[in-house]
């Protein structure tokens, strides 16, 4: 009797007439057609690629700064290198949180971003070793909470499921470049401060603030223009609107 009515699912799911798989090719139909927001969605991936930069730069630069900056042995280095990342993990489940709350993205990714520039800046010209290892703690939580942040909020201005997957592999595949980028900014001629690389990692941060400010700022606009009857469906899909 079971077996029968999974037959009977699997064939009206494969119908013609099923309200399941017309909405599934109209969706499938129309990801080449309205693809409207392709600028938006390539500067998604910029903001990604940024945020994943800093994090692999961060990463690249952490030992050098604990052994040659602070003056700590190679295991003290390792060992001192963990704590960072212990408190990145709960303050960034904890503004995750905040921003589910309030349903913005934008003020807690820009926050986080603003956060690890003040870290960043304590590095480079505080001298005093637990100032700076403070400034460490600032520095990896505003980078990391930003790369699983920013892949959420690409996810929040898409509509289909379809384009969905594709957004999010275009954002990881960028993304996954920005390990060339973090490991080639800092580079051993710039020892032991390694300013070129420090200020590069600043200006990304940046970067990626004025981007999610300029962004969310741009969807705001498009959703208040959907709600007023100045433009139509939303990337194709009737009641969708952005979520900045």
């Amino acid at each position: 009797m079971a077996s029968k009515d999974l037959e009977a699912i699997h064939l009206e799911k494969v119908s013609p007439d099923s309200p399941q798989l017309s909405i599934r090719d109209e969706g499938a139909g129309t990801i080449a057609q309205d693809w409207d927001a392709a600028e938006e969605k390539a500067l998604v991936c910029i903001q990604y690629f940024v945020a994943a930069s800093s994090v692999y730069s961060l990463a690249y630069f952490q030992p050098i700064i604990l052994r040659q900056g602070m003056g700590f042995s190679y295991a003290k280095a390792q060992l001192l290198s963990s704590p960072p990342y212990v408190f990145a993990i709960f303050a960034s489940i904890l503004l995750a949180w905040i921003s589910d709350k309030i349903r913005l993205r934008w003020p807690v990714l820009v926050f986080q971003s603003l956060t690890a520039v003040v870290g960043l800046l304590i590095i480079l010209y505080v001298h005093a070793p637990g100032v700076r290892y403070f400034g460490l703690f600032l520095a990896v939580y505003g980078t990391q909470a930003n790369v699983p942040g920013t892949l959420a909020y690409g996810q929040n201005q898409t509509a289909r499921v379809e384009k969905r997957g594709i957004v999010s592999a275009a954002m990881i595949s960028i993304g996954a470049a920005g390990g060339i980028t973090g490991s080639t900014i800092f580079r051993s001629q710039d020892a032991p401060t390694y300013l070129p690389g420090m200020w590069s990692t600043i200006c990304m941060q940046l970067l990626y603030s004025l981007l999610t400010f300029s962004m969310s700022m741009h969807f705001k606009k498009q959703n208040k223009l959907a709600d007023e009857g100045k433009k139509p469906a939303l990337e194709g899909v009737e009641g969708f609107r952005y979520a900045p």
